[in-house]
Formats: structure tokens, C-alpha cells, sequence
């Protein structure tokens, strides 16, 4: 397998881990980086980003299943977006970028705050949802509360990328 190199103008930025602390745990995250407390963690994620934003102007910033899943970066991705959005002499495009079908832990029905909360956040920051997916076999409306809070949401079908044709 070839490992994909982007090209020399774009700049990635590789935030330090967090992870699900696990069904058993009092917490929702735990650090993902040994030697370092959650709390160090999220300041050092918090730096590396105000960091880079002071230097840098982002024609598209991409969140990956943020906020599909907001235990994973409402850390980070709400003050920076916010903050982004202000500048208003530059734009940014927010995109989310989401696998398959954002189904909740074990594919319950969503909780109704949980989709006003969803529907809330790709309105007020995102531009567009891209959504990785074959939509002849699998696309929101197999969670129809889902699809009917996404009715209005820009949703783009990219498919998948292969790194060569099936055979």
C-alpha cells in the first residue's frame, strides 16, 4: 500500500491524541499520549492550534465526525471555528467529514437533544458535510431521525477512495 503524500502547499497539523476513555470509565476521554495528563493534553492541543492560527489563513478547515460525535473535539473545534468565523476578510470553508453512517454507539435512535444539538452546530459553523460513503448501499435515511434533522444540511456524497481498482 502507498501512503498518500500531499502536496508541498499543504500544511498538516497532527493534534496530539485523545481517546474514548471506555464504557467503564467515569470519563469520556483519556489522554492518547503516554507520559501526559488529559489536562496537558488538552492545553497542548489548544497551543499547537492558537499557534498555527496566528500565522496561518485556511481557505477550508476539515473536522473529522466533529460534531457527529462532540465528546471528540468540542475542546478544540468550537473556539477555533468561532474565532475563524469572525474574520470576515478571509473566509474559511468548515467541512465535517464523516464515514459511512454516523451511527451512535449500538445504532439506538438518537436522542432528540442530541440532534437539536447537531443540527445546531453544522448550522452555525459548517458549510458542508462531506460523507464517505456508497449511497446505493448505505446513507442517512437508514436512521430516519437522522436524515429528517439533515434535510436541510449540504451533504455531499464523495464515495470512497481506493488505492486501486477491485478486482
Amino acid at each position: 500500500v502507498s501512503i498518500f503524500v500531499p502536496s508541498d502547499s499543504v500544511d498538516f497539523i497532527q493534534l496530539p491524541s485523545v481517546q474514548p476513555a471506555g464504557k467503564f470509565s467515569a470519563e469520556k476521554q483519556i489522554s492518547g499520549e503516554s507520559g501526559l495528563s488529559l489536562e496537558e493534553v488538552l492545553r497542548k492541543r489548544l497551543a499547537i492550534v492558537k499557534s498555527v492560527l496566528a500565522k496561518k489563513h485556511f481557505d477550508a478547515v476539515i473536522t473529522e465526525f466533529y460534531p457527529f460525535a462532540p465528546e471528540r473535539m468540542a475542546d478544540i473545534a468550537e473556539p477555533i471555528i468561532s474565532q475563524l468565523k469572525q474574520n470576515s476578510t478571509f473566509p474559511t470553508k468548515f467541512i465535517c467529514s464523516i464515514r459511512d453512517i454516523p451511527f451512535n454507539g449500538k445504532r439506538k435512535k438518537y436522542p432528540k437533544d442530541d440532534l437539536a444539538a447537531l443540527l445546531q452546530r453544522l448550522s452555525s459553523f459548517y458549510d458542508t458535510v462531506w460523507h464517505h460513503t456508497d449511497p446505493h448501499i448505505v446513507d442517512t435515511s437508514m436512521i430516519p431521525e437522522l436524515a429528517e434533522t439533515l434535510q436541510d444540511v449540504n451533504i455531499k456524497t464523495t464515495g470512497y477512495i481506493l488505492s486501486s481498482s477491485p478486482k
